[in-house]
C-alpha cells in the first residue's frame, strides 16, 4: 500500500536524521528514536522514506507560456505527449502557462516534442489549406484540421504506449512508479487540484478529416530542434 505521509512530516524526520549524527551522542540517540518513531507511525521503513526523498529530488517542474487562452487542438496535443513521457499536466488559467510534472529528462523530450509538432501540425494545416482549395472560412478549415491532426497523433502516442507496455512488464513498473511520484509531487506542491474535461468543438468536418488523414504519417519524432 502506497505510504501516506504529509511533507511537515516528512521534513521533521529528515530533521531528525540529520541531529542523529550530532557529535552529542545523547542528542544523536533521541533524534533518532523520533524518527524512527515517526517512521513507524506511518507505517514507513527507513529505505522507504530515503527512496520517497529520492523521488522528490528528482520529481520537478517545468512552465509553457501558452498566452491568456488555451487552445484546444494544442492542449489535447500536450496532454498526449506529456502522457507519454511519464508527465503530469497541470493549467494555471490565470498564466495562461502549462505545467509539466516529472523528471527532468522527461520535462525536457515533452517540450521538445511538443514544439516541433506544434510546428509541424500549424505547417500542415496552411499546407492543406492551399492544396484542397476548400471554399470554407480558412480559419475555421485551419481550426478543425489542427484538431483533427492533433487527435489523431495523440491516439497514436497511446497506441504506441500500450503497445510497448505489453511486450515489457519493466516499462508498466517505470510508468506506475513514475504516475505515483509525480502525483505526491502534485498533491504536496498544489494540494487539491481540479480537474475538467476538455471540450472540442468543429466547424469544418472535412478539416477534421483531413487533419485526421495527416496525424496518421506525420513523424512523431522530433528531426531537430525548431526555433
Amino acid at each position: 500500500m502506497e505510504p501516506n505521509i504529509d511533507k511537515k512530516t516528512l521534513e521533521t524526520i529528515e530533521k531528525l536524521f540529520r541531529l542523529s549524527e550530532s557529535s552529542n551522542e545523547n542528542e544523536a540517540n533521541v533524534a533518532m528514536k523520533k524518527a524512527m518513531s515517526l517512521l513507524a507511525q506511518h507505517n514507513l521503513s527507513q529505505s522507504q522514506f530515503n527512496n520517497i526523498k529520492k523521488a522528490e529530488e528528482e520529481i520537478g517542474i517545468s512552465f509553457v507560456q501558452e498566452g491568456k487562452n488555451f487552445i484546444t487542438w494544442r492542449s489535447i496535443l500536450f496532454n498526449s505527449i506529456c502522457q507519454s513521457h511519464f508527465c503530469k499536466v497541470i493549467a494555471f488559467s490565470s498564466t495562461g502557462k502549462y505545467g509539466i510534472i516529472g523528471k527532468t529528462v522527461n520535462r525536457d523530450a515533452v517540450v521538445m516534442s511538443y514544439r516541433y509538432l506544434c510546428h509541424v501540425i500549424e505547417t500542415e494545416s496552411i499546407n492543406a489549406l492551399l492544396k484542397y482549395k476548400t471554399n470554407e472560412h480558412g480559419k475555421k478549415f485551419c481550426n478543425s484540421f489542427k484538431i483533427g491532426m492533433s487527435q489523431r497523433i495523440a491516439s497514436r502516442l497511446q497506441e504506441s504506449q500500450k503497445t510497448i507496455q505489453s511486450e515489457t512488464n519493466a516499462l508498466v513498473k517505470v510508468y506506475d512508479g513514475c504516475e505515483i511520484d509525480n502525483l505526491r509531487f502534485l498533491q504536496r506542491k498544489f494540494g487539491t487540484l481540479k480537474t475538467s474535461n476538455l471540450k472540442v468543438s468543429l466547424n469544418s468536418d472535412n478539416g477534421y478529416y483531413r487533419g485526421l488523414v495527416a496525424g496518421e504519417s506525420v513523424s512523431l519524432t522530433p528531426v531537430k530542434e525548431i526555433n
